[in-house]
């Protein structure tokens, strides 16, 4: 990989501007998997080494991780596009430019940040700027072509400055003499964390979407078929 790539947004996929459908369209309500598309999608890899900040020191071995990421992902087929040090500014356009493309042929989006990082906040290379810039641009409405297909993103970066001390714990091996034998796993390990929402955003309770109050508005007509919807899925 050359990391002297260019900063600009040289971009190398076809920018196709295109006006936004009046409905996006979606898979069907009640299907299982994603519909396949002709192409797998765009992949950017934001690689952040070094800074202009004092807060943060140089990322010692990130363009190996970059290189890894870039093989597996090629391997998956994607459209990869890596870029290496960038701005604050520089990495807004990117993402603008990328909002803007026509995704129909694709299966989904998936952008990856491997940067310094705290408890909410990533690191460009000239400031640090909240996790959520990365996906408000691409929701249905900025990003209608990218409406109902899977938009993934993946941070490689502290959310604070704890360490994981690790615990020792043990386990038998059955074959050598019910042996019980140690070894090391995080503190942290075996946690799903989701939430029900994205950052910022409000969340009906169950007994909100069933209550037919809420869901007309002053003059007594349906404020949205949410209830249905969720009826249905229940």
């Amino acid at each position: 990989m050359d990391d002297s790539s260019s900063t600009q947004v040289d971009w190398i996929f076809p920018l196709r501007k295109t006006e936004p459908p009046k409905n996006p369209s979606a898979p069907h309500p009640e299907a299982e998997v994603y519909k396949k598309h002709e192409k797998r999608g765009i992949a950017i890899i934001f690689n952040q080494k070094t800074f202009s900040i004092r807060e943060c020191s140089t990322r010692l071995g990130t363009d190996k991780d970059r290189d890894d990421l870039e093989d597996v992902l090629n391997h998956l087929k994607f459209d990869v596009k890596v870029y290496n040090d960038l701005t604050y500014d520089e990495i807004v356009e990117v993402l603008i430019v990328v909002s803007k493309m026509d995704h129909t042929n694709h299966d989904c989006l998936l952008i990856t940040v491997m940067s310094h990082g705290d408890d909410g906040i990533i690191y460009a290379k000239d400031r640090s700027y909240p996790t959520r810039k990365l996906w408000t641009l691409f929701s249905a409405v900025h990003c209608p072509s990218l409406a109902g297909k899977p938009k993934l993103f993946f941070i490689q970066a502290c959310r604070g400055n704890k360490t994981d001390p690790g615990i020792t714990v043990g386990y038998i091996e059955t074959d050598f003499n019910n042996e019980e034998k140690m070894y090391s796993i995080p503190v942290t390990a075996d946690i799903l964390i989701m939430y029900s929402t994205v950052e910022g955003w409000f969340i009906f309770s169950v007994r909100d979407v069933l209550n037919p109050v809420l869901l007309v508005d002053k003059y007594g007509s349906p404020k949205a078929n949410a209830r249905n919807a969720f009826l249905r899925y229940c």
